[in-house]
């Protein structure tokens, strides 16, 4: 139990970001994102410190919004003023609460062809954050994930959607860091709109 307590205490600090005054240390509070289901999102444990989440993202016009420090979905009424919410997500868009997104302040720093597992502290550099759409070629807001290349690669044989082989330090609002990293798109049974990743905590730089 004591050490289950101390993962979820430095899991509570660096993870804490967006609602720390809602996200309470000790006895009872909740585990970092526990296994289980919550709304959309299917959380499952990789180790004792990185967790994994599997989000039904296949509405095209609403997005999914989850806390890393419980992997759980959200329920938000004003993206801009709302704290209780880290990322969220929309078919293979990935929005942080920072920017033209959220007021939290959040940023990442993208470290391509990085090993998730070894990447323990994050970069002193390189953050930048959601911004609004650069005359590209579509109408969307130019996001974090979307940015420096994307997070996916698209095959246009096969018409599929692959991660790049790349992970991304989020810095939130109150200064903590998690490691993030996209690792599919599509559910069991290939349907697509199902983006999973996986996450931890990791040092300040």
């Amino acid at each position: 139990m004591k050490g289950r307590a101390r993962i979820f205490g430095l899991a509570a600090l660096v993870l804490g970001g967006c609602a720390e005054d809602l996200r309470e240390e000790g006895p009872g509070a909740p585990d970092l994102g526990a296994p289980g289901t919550s709304g959309r999102v299917k959380v499952t444990t990789e180790s004792s410190e990185v967790r994994r989440l599997e989000v039904d993202a296949t509405a095209m016009a609403e997005w999914v919004y989850l806390r890393l420090d419980t992997g759980a979905q959200v329920a938000v009424a004003d993206p801009q003023s709302s704290r209780e919410w880290d990322v969220a997500v929309r078919r293979y868009y990935v929005k942080v609460n920072g920017g033209i997104s959220g007021g939290c302040g959040s940023e990442v720093a993208v470290q391509k062809g990085a090993d998730f597992a070894a990447l323990l502290r994050a970069p002193t550099a390189g953050y930048f954050t959601d911004q609004a759409d650069s005359g590209d070629d579509d109408t969307e807001a130019d996001y974090a994930l979307s940015q420096s290349g994307g997070w996916y690669e698209y095959n246009p044989m096969t018409h599929l959607l692959s991660p790049r082989p790349q992970v991304y330090v989020l810095r939130s609002c109150t200064g903590g860091y998690v490691k993030l990293q996209m690792t599919g798109y599509y559910d069991a049974a290939g349907t697509s709109g199902f983006p999973s990743l996986r996450f931890a905590a990791v040092a300040a730089p």
